[in-house]
């Protein structure tokens, strides 16, 4: 399998390199083939250059590990010019020159699949398409990477002075953010990166003007990393990789049209050789859910806190700005699944706020019933996607939306009471919350309902405001 494109068709690809940051909450690390760090550039291939609609790996998880994605990295190899091209020599008048810190913007798809059977393609689990702002290579160095200098240049690359080598492409790592899709992992998936070209893709954008320049279109410079081996989990196939080809002669199995696992050992196929993918979770903590009973009889409390798992001012919250602030969103329901109040609370890193359920979150419901127990569900936001929100003001009706993204960081206790003996007595218990799993139609359901009682619930059913300190509960 060639990892450069052949010179029939070099002027129509080169490699290109995405880098995409996505500042998030504090991720668990499930999957990861990216080396640290970065070599300046990588083995690749492109689409425009060996003819695929799509291409990816089958990866499987460490065990045990939590799975609701947040982000996925990708490594990729840009060979693109501002003006000329990579493959002219010095001297020619259209050798490779690029302004420093130029950048196109491309949009790239990301895929993942479920795993049917051992190895197969399975249902797509989940998609997103980012634009990402991609550099474009550095300029042709004549000074180090002439032919037959002690590096090995041909008089097309670029010089990197880090590790002192001559390169065609430079490399970089785009990162896609899932957060919103609140998607759960299973145990292997399959992850494909596709984008359009000029002739493949899902849908080819054909002939257009950038094509009868020299340097070419941007996305015919595009290629995917093939150089990566697991550090953390490991891959479905240690030999092959997955790929739409268009041309079956191009597969190692002779098979074209679909997206599928495309094995066989080197020089002639993959071999060892897998795109470089990174896969992080959001830890379990973003959802969390517990009861409280025999409200009639005495009370119950719920005691919460940040963890700093999103940051924390060096000196404490009286100096400096405001960092790592998180908002814990809470929804309340009676026996018969009505959400009878929802609130939010503001949390700064290592504080300790508190609610009572008589007092808080029964004290004013949508129905202006009391019930006498009651399901409660927190769901964990930042207070806007930096962690520096000064409020949480509606974002129970608005959690996972753009100001208020799905966060780690929160840790929850609650009290309720038990019948004792002599009958008639109660007893005290306090237990943490317990992480569940949040699903979309989960979330949805809690937030429009919230969303209509905070709109339209004439002031019922908002729970009072969190009260800073802790509670013990009372019988």
């Amino acid at each position: 399998m060639l990892l450069q494109p052949p010179a029939s068709v070099r002027i129509l690809t080169s490699a290109i390199a995405f880098t995409f940051l996505f500042s998030a909450n504090a991720n668990s690390q499930i999957f990861n083939s990216i080396p640290s760090p970065l070599p300046g550039n990588v083995s690749s291939v492109g689409p425009e250059a060996y003819a695929f609609g799509e291409l990816g790996d089958g990866i499987i998880f460490t065990p045990g590990s939590p799975r609701l994605v947040s982000t996925v990295s990708v490594v990729m190899s840009s060979w693109a010019c501002t003006s000329g091209a990579w493959f002219n020599p010095v001297g020619n008048p259209d050798v490779c020159v690029t302004v420093p810190g130029s950048t196109a913007n491309q949009p790239v798809t990301l895929n993942i699949y479920g795993v049917s059977g051992v190895s197969g393609v399975g249902p797509l689990l989940g998609t997103v398409t980012q634009t990402f702002a991609i550099p474009y290579r550095p300029s042709t160095e004549a000074a180090h990477c002439f032919v037959g200098s002690a590096i090995g240049g041909d008089g097309t690359q670029w010089y990197n002075p880090v590790t002192n080598k001559c390169h065609h492409g430079v490399a970089n790592v785009i990162t896609f953010n899932l957060s919103s899709l609140l998607l759960t992992l299973p145990d292997k998936v399959i992850v494909g990166i596709t984008y359009n070209t000029t002739n493949y893709g899902k849908n080819p954008l054909g002939n257009l003007p950038c094509r009868a320049t020299i340097q070419g279109c941007f996305y015919d410079s595009l290629n995917i990393s093939t150089e990566g081996n697991p550090i953390l989990g490991s891959v479905i196939d240690p030999n092959g990789i997955y790929v739409n080809w268009v041309n079956p002669t191009s597969s190692c199995n002779g098979t074209s049209g679909s997206l599928q696992l495309d094995t066989g050992v080197m020089p002639s196929c993959w071999g060892d050789l897998h795109p470089q993918i990174q896969v992080n979770s959001i830890p379990g903590d973003v959802f969390q859910v517990r009861y409280a009973s025999n409200l009639t009889s005495g009370d119950s409390v719920i005691n919460l806190t940040n963890t700093g798992a999103n940051g924390a001012s060096l000196t404490g919250p009286g100096f400096g700005g405001a960092i790592g602030n998180i908002c814990v969103n809470v929804y309340a329901f009676s026996p018969d699944e009505q959400l009878v109040s929802c609130c939010s609370c503001m949390i700064t890193p290592n504080g300790l706020v508190s609610l009572s359920i008589n007092d808080d979150l029964i004290y004013n419901t949508l129905t202006g019933i009391k019930p006498n127990s009651i399901v409660v569900k927190l769901v964990n936001t930042a207070a806007t996607p930096s962690f520096t929100g000064a409020n949480c003001n509606n974002s129970a009706g608005l959690a996972n939306t753009a100001n208020f993204p799905v966060a780690t960081g929160m840790l929850a206790y609650g009290t309720t009471l038990h019948q004792a003996q002599p009958a008639g007595t109660f007893a005290v218990t306090e237990t943490p919350f317990l992480a569940a799993t949040l699903s979309l139609g989960e979330l949805a359901s809690i937030t429009n309902r919230c969303s209509n009682i905070l709109g339209n619930g004439s002031g019922f059913g908002i729970c009072r405001s969190c009260r800073s300190g802790g509670l013990s509960a009372q019988r």
